[in-house]
């Protein structure tokens, strides 16, 4: 053979010695590949580059092959299947973020991936092609990037970090949002009356077909703004919004994470919620030990939201509760959270909204919330539904 071909050209002279040599046939692909993962470990090309849309990593090599079976040679893998004489696609990558080089056969979402970042296919036109939901394609697009395959551009929602905290790294998360959320007030209906309600206006409720419109504007503004959208239904009680479920079905169907802020509701119908796709949450809201809370949310309401915390538990879905936080529940705040422990799954509160009838509670004294907050942070450190972050009194000490 000669000695002064080009390595790039080995595979086709193997390829052209099969029949003559009695080599096996899946040589000349196995010759192919390894030129292509030896090309992907030594370019020099930057994967983690910035990028302006949803972008094939420049790292990536896509290989056509005659063969099946054969990348698990290069991912210190033993065993495997044997090869196969069957066409067959292998991907050769370097991962932006680890650096790690990565080789095996794409699958049939991977191929469908890169069509669409190659031929920037809109996820909804995708969707109408493949008689999908634009969700499932949202899916395999956010598979493709996790996986470091596509490349997307960095979210549009940023704050503009100002020079002094420019340096400070723990500030980093909240400088830009993977994630945006838009908490839904679908309805002003509500089975309780609450003591500290900031809103009792009269409203009525949106029609389906409207409620629908904001959803498809909801998921337009996530993809231009290059985040993931959540949608958080609350109210009144969102579970008595006469559309919910459809709703519900329509956010899910546009691939948007679902999460809900309500009150104890009957197990029947979130069964119905989950047999479309489990939310992401349920809040509900205690406002102390259970005198207090029933006198400010109403008769009854703490045993009904303890079994129905039960529920939330039976059902797998991931339970929150809040409390609002005033002068009359602050001392109330870790023994409820000594009385969760267990029954959910994170606890935490909220401040006061001192308008409509919140207007008639009190706040807690800038002293008295510090004396709180200390006693919180130690409770955080032994209940782990109870989360606490150091800096939150750094800032009014």
């Amino acid at each position: 053979m000669d000695g002064d071909l080009p390595a790039e050209s080995f595979p086709a002279a193997i390829d052209s010695l099969t029949v003559s040599l009695d080599l096996p046939g899946y040589l000349a692909d196995m010759a192919r590949l390894e030129w292509g993962y030896y090309r992907t470990k030594t370019d020099a090309i930057d994967p983690a580059i910035p990028v302006a849309r949803l972008t094939v990593n420049p790292s990536l090599m896509l290989q056509a092959l005659k063969w099946k079976n054969l990348a698990y040679f290069f991912n210190d893998e033993t065993g495997g299947d044997p090869p196969i004489k069957t066409p067959s696609h292998v991907m050769t990558w370097r991962h932006p973020q680890s650096g790690q080089l990565h080789c095996r056969e794409a699958l049939e979402n991977d191929l469908l991936a890169l069509k669409i970042a190659v031929e920037q296919i809109v996820p909804r036109e995708a969707a109408r092609q493949g008689q999908v939901t634009p969700g499932n394609i949202q899916a395999i697009i956010d598979q493709a990037i996790a996986q470091g395959i596509l490349l997307a551009p960095d979210s549009r929602i940023r704050r503009n970090a100002r020079p002094q905290t420019a340096k400070q790294p723990e500030l980093q998360p909240f400088w830009a949002a993977d994630i945006f959320t838009l908490q839904w007030h679908v309805t002003q209906t509500c089975d309780l009356h609450c003591k500290h309600c900031y809103d009792r206006s009269s409203r009525a409720s949106l029609p389906l077909e409207q409620a629908r419109a904001v959803l498809d504007d909801f998921y337009d503004f996530c993809r231009r703004m290059h985040v993931r959208g959540q949608v958080t239904f609350s109210g009144g009680n969102p579970l008595l919004y006469p559309h919910l479920e459809e709703l519900y079905r329509a956010a899910d169907r546009l691939g948007l994470g679902i999460a809900i802020l309500g009150n104890p509701t009957p197990i029947k119908q979130l069964r119905r919620l989950v047999e479309i796709v489990t939310p992401l949450f349920f809040q509900i809201s205690l406002e102390g030990l259970e005198d207090h809370n029933d006198f400010i949310r109403g008769a009854g309401h703490f045993k009904r939201s303890l079994a129905f915390l039960d529920d939330l538990r039976e059902l797998g879905i991931y339970s929150m509760v809040m409390l609002t936080l005033t002068r009359d529940n602050l001392n109330q705040v870790v023994p409820l959270a000594e009385l969760l422990k267990g029954r959910t799954d994170a606890f935490n509160f909220n401040r006061l909204a001192a308008v409509g009838e919140g207007a008639g509670l009190l706040m807690p004294t800038r002293e008295n919330f510090k004396t709180f907050l200390r006693d919180y942070q130690k409770a955080a450190a032994s209940n782990p539904i109870l989360g606490f972050k150091d800096n939150l009194f750094n800032l009014i000490s």
